[in-house]
């Protein structure tokens, strides 16, 4: 993964977990980053991780 590639999945990833966007519908989550131009595959990853980072910081 590209450094530009990587610094836009750690953005997805930080934007996931912003407590105002979780509020928002998966479907809009997803919509915002593939306009955003991350792939399905990071997407996914992106999620994932956002999630389990949550988990975790409970």
């Amino acid at each position: 993964m590209s450094a530009i590639r990587q610094e836009l999945f750690h953005s997805a990833v930080k934007f996931l977990k912003d407590s105002q966007v979780k509020s928002k519908p998966i479907q809009k989550r997803i919509a915002f980053l593939e306009y955003k131009g991350l792939t399905s595959d990071e997407i996914e990853e992106a999620l994932r991780i956002a999630n389990y980072e949550d988990i975790t910081s409970d």
